[in-house]
């Protein structure tokens, strides 16, 4: 019996400043010593929770930060197309059934497109909404946003 490798675990209150190039040559030091001893080096994640944030080094630029996705339903009369919208489209729904859907764009004319959906359909149950999702900031929290720690 023995161990087949080693995980190489970074956690809070490290002496060696993580990323660094100290830390980097100590990584190497771990994958070559377990090479030497027929062992598996695992990389375990990154600095602490959540995954992906490096510590806070990956959040301290807004532009790489966690973002949220939030779906919406409207009725068509009173969409209006926004920047922060990822996409859209108008849907014929009954209840929880939707019956059919079509992607639009920004410049669309909705009720041009429902128009059109609804020459097509053999279905006249159900009505027509803009289904669309946004995405903005995702709430605050060490390491999702604020680049800083835990």
């Amino acid at each position: 019996m023995g161990f087949g490798g080693a995980h190489m675990h970074v956690r809070t209150g490290m002496e060696t400043v993580y990323l660094s190039d100290e830390h980097m040559s100590l990584v190497k030091a771990c994958v070559e010593k377990c090479r030497r001893e027929k062992m598996l080096a695992w990389l375990y994640d990154e600095d602490r929770y959540p995954s992906g944030s490096a510590g806070g080094i990956a959040t301290k630029d807004p532009k790489y930060r966690c973002k949220s996705i939030v779906n919406h339903e409207m009725w068509p009369q009173y969409f209006t197309w926004s920047d922060n919208i990822c996409i859209a489209f108008v849907a014929k729904i009954d209840g929880n059934i939707l019956w059919c859907y079509k992607r639009i764009f920004k410049g669309d004319d909705v009720g041009k497109e429902i128009a059109e959906e609804e020459e097509k359909l053999s279905c006249k149950s159900g009505e027509w909404k803009v289904l669309f999702y946004t995405t903005g900031p995702y709430p605050d929290h060490p390491n999702f946003n604020n680049g800083s720690p835990l």
